[in-house]
């Protein structure tokens, strides 16, 4: 369960920051500053891949959590 909510953690600040990446990549000023706006598109593409694979652990630990109080090997 420990892991189920550090994931969550993990999942949140990634979101705040995916959304922080999307105010700026929506600026069009942005894009008049060469280098910052190619940086910000890596760093985006790189939060989606993290999120994407939190998610993934995520999904995987809750349902580890759930078969495993289902069995009764951890209370609910």
């Amino acid at each position: 369960k420990k892991q189920v909510e550090s994931l969550e953690g993990e999942i949140r600040t990634l979101e705040s920051e995916k959304e922080n990446l999307e105010m700026s990549l929506a600026d069009p000023e942005l894009y008049q500053r060469g280098e910052e706006a190619k940086d910000a598109s890596h760093k985006y593409k790189e939060v989606v891949r993290l999120l994407e694979l939190k998610y993934s652990e995520w999904t995987s630990k809750t349902d580890e959590v759930a078969r495993a109080e289902k069995s009764g090997e951890i209370p609910n």
